[in-house]
């Protein structure tokens, strides 16, 4: 991946700061204005915060990880080059996504196999995969804003 290695000095963090690495919404408790606690811990690392906030663009469009960059950056300043990192978490994210999907045969399972999104099919998240490898490295390549997202 070309793209990657040309990006690669993105990954470089000077200091690493908690990363939750599984935040997906049912690991967030609260209400929908106010977030009280997250829980599932057992994959957090020291690392780049747009690794987390990627990690949520996994599932979620352009509105969802808008409203989580302004509240990380009404704590903290986002890190330096934060879209170009964003998108490129995204993208190696959305890889290993694809890989454990393709893996497990996710792509073939009928609407009976899946508890959230129920009625949808394999064939549903493929597309849903594949368009997200492609948003993210278009916004990669391109230095796009959120707007790209689905």
């Amino acid at each position: 991946m070309a793209a990657v290695s040309r990006h690669q000095a993105l990954l470089d963090v000077r200091q690493g700061v908690l990363v939750h690495k599984d935040l997906a919404l049912w690991n967030i408790l609260g209400t929908p204005d106010r977030i009280a606690a997250f829980i599932d811990w057992d994959d957090a690392i020291s690392g780049d915060p747009m690794d987390d906030l990627s990690l949520l663009a996994c599932f979620h469009g352009a509105p969802v990880i808008a409203r989580a960059l302004a509240g990380y950056a009404r704590v903290r300043p986002l890190p330096e080059h934060a879209l170009p990192r964003f998108w490129l978490h995204l993208l190696r994210n959305m890889i290993v996504k694809a890989v454990i999907r393709v893996g497990a045969g996710y792509f073939t399972r009928d609407d009976g196999f899946y508890l959230i999104n129920a009625g949808s099919n394999g064939g549903d998240l493929e597309t849903l995969t594949r368009m997200r490898l492609d948003t993210a490295l278009q916004g990669l390549n391109e230095n796009c804003d959120l707007s790209i997202l689905p």
